[in-house]
């Protein structure tokens, strides 16, 4: 079972995948099917980008103080459009496009998403998925690839309800990597090119 969350916008994808530094740490292809593997939270943050708030309803709530600093309250609420789906609910034969509502505190002195919640728009009975919740906190990282430093999250709870279940996840996130890969096309002619199966 997976809910999984990874979006592309434009020329960029933002794909989360995991490692474990032992050797014998877990396989998360390898859960019990009493588990859901959830995936994709630093793609969360997309749902209020640029691309994405024509699709999105938003509204400010005015101001808050969380962990002693002020910010900014905005609830936003996914338009029901399949082109607004960036979040798939997968268990078994089910593959259910969901969409999200949610809440967000940003600062105000930089416009960073502080922390952020979300909430299914609407319960899926057809997949016996009744709730997806999340609750993520963020922090800025400095990676050796970038130019600037990225808001990602530093730690993210998961309820689920499905299956007449609860179901509860912690993702604490450390030691942020960035892969990248170049490709180019060459004709199937041309030296190098791989050969044609």
């Amino acid at each position: 079972m997976i809910l999984s969350g990874d979006s592309a916008i434009g020329d960029s994808a933002i794909k989360e995948d995991r490692t474990d530094p032992r050797p014998s740490g877990p396989r998360y292809d390898k859960l019990s099917s009493q588990f859901f593997r959830t995936s994709g939270f630093a793609s969360l943050p997309v749902c209020l980008s640029i691309e994405e708030q024509a699709r999105t309803d938003f509204r400010y709530l005015g101001e808050q103080k969380v962990h002693r600093s002020l910010t900014q309250v905005l609830v936003f609420a996914q338009h029901i459009d399949p082109a607004a789906v960036l979040v798939l609910f997968k268990a078994g034969k089910w593959s259910v496009p969901v969409l999200l509502q949610g809440i967000c505190w940003i600062n105000p002195d930089n416009g960073e998403i502080v922390q952020m919640r979300t909430e299914l728009l609407a319960p899926q009975p057809a997949a016996e998925l009744s709730r997806v919740g999340t609750r993520a906190f963020f922090a800025k990282v400095d990676l050796s690839a970038r130019p600037s430093a990225m808001l990602l999250p530093k730690e993210v709870d998961v309820w689920i309800n499905a299956f007449g279940r609860m179901y509860f996840n912690r993702h604490r996130y450390a030691d942020y990597q960035v892969f990248t890969v170049q490709h180019r096309l060459l004709p199937a002619n041309a030296p190098g090119a791989a050969p044609r199966p």
